[in-house]
């Protein structure tokens, strides 16, 4: 019956401060917050990360100039962010005594140049990820909704294309199971008035269940959002 488009734009995730590398890492590297720290220690104590307990997300210019480089020498022109991006915390318990955690140095080694190896490898890949997806251009995504009527019936589907990977060439924030079911899927090309073929029909029942018991990840994120532990509420500056 109809085929509405829309396009949106997805901006990169803020770099690293404590929680938020503690709530991203556990999920991929599939560690506890204790171990992530540790590996985080190592890192920062051989040279190859800045202090990792921090609650700003700031950048220093040292920082903006060596990601904005890297980017154009890696992947071209065409993936580096039309500004550079800096953030700040607005969060009144925000201390901000150290920058976001990010690789050290006013040029960065990509992870294969560190000669690092297991879960320090993985660590410092994610973080110099992160850094780098953050001078990165958007996401650029369509996303459609579709309408098909059968007699008196109505279904409706949403599926999303990408148009322009952007920061997502190189990261994305790892998702619960709940977030990941979630997310749409991707729709052929329709257009408003042709016929679709029911290959295959299924009834599923669906039952509202309680919330699932913490993990690690999603304690961090529950006491951060309830300002138990330090927390922040971020803006973009563009220089």
């Amino acid at each position: 019956d109809s085929v509405i488009s829309k396009n949106k734009n997805e901006n990169p995730s803020i770099p690293f401060t404590t929680s938020t590398l503690q709530q991203d890492a556990t999920r991929k590297l599939g560690k506890s917050t204790k171990e992530i720290m540790s590996i985080a220690q190592r890192l920062y104590e051989n040279g190859f990360i800045t202090y990792m307990r921090t609650d700003s997300p700031n950048l220093s210019s040292e920082c903006i100039a060596a990601s904005r480089a890297q980017i154009e020498h890696l992947y071209g022109k065409e993936y580096l962010s039309d500004r550079p991006r800096n953030y700040s915390a607005k969060s009144k318990g925000a201390q901000e005594a150290h920058e976001a955690i990010r690789p050290a140095g006013d040029k960065f080694r990509t992870p294969q140049e560190t000669g690092l190896s297991g879960d320090d490898l993985k660590l410092y890949a994610l973080i110099w990820r992160r850094t780098l997806a953050t001078q990165m251009k958007e996401c650029f995504k369509s996303t459609t909704t579709v309408q098909l009527s059968l007699d008196d019936y109505l279904f409706s589907a949403t599926g999303t294309t990408i148009i322009f990977k952007g920061f997502r060439k190189i990261y994305e924030v790892a998702l619960d199971e709940k977030e990941s079911e979630e997310e749409e899927g991707v729709l052929p090309q329709l257009e408003a008035g042709c016929e679709v073929y029911i290959e295959s029909a299924e009834s599923k029942d669906h039952t509202t269940n309680p919330p699932s018991r913490f993990n690690e990840a999603t304690l961090v994120q529950k006491l951060e959002s309830e300002g138990i532990i330090s927390g922040y509420s971020v803006k973009i500056n563009y220089k």
